[in-house]
């Protein structure tokens, strides 16, 4: 009997997850992100973003020397399918040449009608998780 209860609450938690939880289950707070975009508050977008890109670990290959590339690409398919109301872009990778390189994603929002668009600069180290640093 407490085998089957146990295998019902396993089912019943499996089936409840949504798609979008499932693939990482950190979700972003997006009032709270959308808030920080409007404000250019960087300390409270990289609270947000960095829930993302705890496990996006480097995999360097011989086209991706740093091993982000992919990652980054998560990192925008996440933030968008958390907080479908933002466009994200990845405008860049690796392009900002600082040690590690710095990425850069556009985020765009809509505050009353009016289109609002932010850029997020990624740290890309060779040896550690993405991280986001700053907005502009």
């Amino acid at each position: 009997m407490k085998n089957v209860i146990l295998l019902s609450v396993f089912t019943i938690l499996f089936l409840s997850c949504k798609k979008r939880d499932c693939d990482h289950q950190i979700v972003v707070d997006c009032n709270k992100l959308t808030t920080a975009l409007w404000h250019h508050d960087s300390e409270e977008v990289n609270v947000e973003v960095n829930k993302l890109t705890s496990d996006l670990l480097p995999n360097p290959t011989n086209e991706d020397k740093i091993g982000h590339s992919k990652n980054l690409d998560v990192l925008v398919d996440r933030l968008e399918s958390n907080c479908e109301e933002m466009t994200v872009i990845l405008k860049c990778y690796a392009c900002i040449e600082t040690y590690p390189a710095q990425s850069e994603i556009i985020v765009r929002l809509d505050s009353l009608g009016k289109q609002i668009e932010r850029i997020i600069d990624i740290s890309t180290p060779e040896d550690d998780i993405l991280k986001a640093l700053q907005v502009h």
